[in-house]
């Protein structure tokens, strides 16, 4: 995995041989305001038009911030949507240890369920691991 991305809430590294986009979200993410999340989501986005994997495996163990319904509105039409256009077709999440992040990462995804990409959720990373690198 090569590191493309460092801050204080995420790195994101890719595995190009294997078209996948790694994920890990830091305990700061709790402090991360709106507008932060929304420039990281950008990021992401910028990641993927770069990169086109079509894979995400993201690690939201320590993901601690609540994504609004506003917000979940957003990141469906600003960054999965285009995402999906793209290249993703599949997504891999390891579950946040704080409940309420958890439930708004599966209200989030939720909402794309016409899309075509498929989201499984994970409390095992080696399980999270063997599902997003079938093919």
């Amino acid at each position: 995995m090569k590191l493309i991305f460092d801050n204080i809430f995420w790195d994101i590294s890719t595995s190009e041989e294997k078209s996948l986009i790694k994920l890990v979200w830091k305990t700061q993410s709790e402090e991360m305001s709106q507008e932060q999340f929304k420039e990281m989501s950008m990021v992401l986005l910028h990641k993927i038009k770069e990169y086109k994997p079509m894979r995400i495996f993201a690690d939201s163990r320590n993901f601690l911030f609540i994504i609004t319904p506003d917000l979940q509105t957003w990141f469906l039409e600003e960054i999965i949507r285009p995402s999906v256009a793209i290249s993703i077709r599949k997504h891999s999440e390891l579950i946040s240890q704080d409940l309420f992040s958890q439930v708004s990462i599966e209200q989030l995804h939720r909402e794309d369920m016409q899309l075509d990409y498929t989201t499984r959720y994970f409390d095992d990373e080696n399980k999270a691991w063997e599902w997003i690198l079938q093919s």
